[in-house]
């Protein structure tokens, strides 16, 4: 049962609204925005994934993550990147890439 608790806990602390957000698909092409938010949740598993501990969450080390947002993080980066394949930009990018032959 605590299980349940927590993960409710959790569910009702924002991840429903996150979520819900992602169910509001707009059939639009990406946006920039969209993708500056898909590099930021990379960049914070990036540093959750170099700083191995979460020991430094006292405010002694600037720029770390806090493990407890790592749910929201990888469901973040799950949902920004569905949402800017289904708006179509992977094939944005594949042709920006085939006709870049630099």
């Amino acid at each position: 049962m605590t299980n349940r608790n927590t993960w409710l806990g959790k569910l009702n602390g924002g991840q429903l609204d996150f979520m819900w957000q992602f169910l509001q698909f707009k059939n639009e092409p990406p946006t920039v925005r969209e993708i500056e938010t898909l590099e930021s949740l990379l960049d914070s598993l990036r540093v959750m994934m170099a700083q191995k501990t979460d020991k430094n969450r006292e405010g002694k080390t600037k720029g770390t993550e806090d493990f407890a947002d790592l749910e929201t993080v990888l469901n973040g980066i799950i949902v920004e990147t569905m949402g800017i394949y289904l708006e179509g930009g992977f094939e944005i990018m594949k042709g920006a890439l085939k006709n870049d032959k630099s």
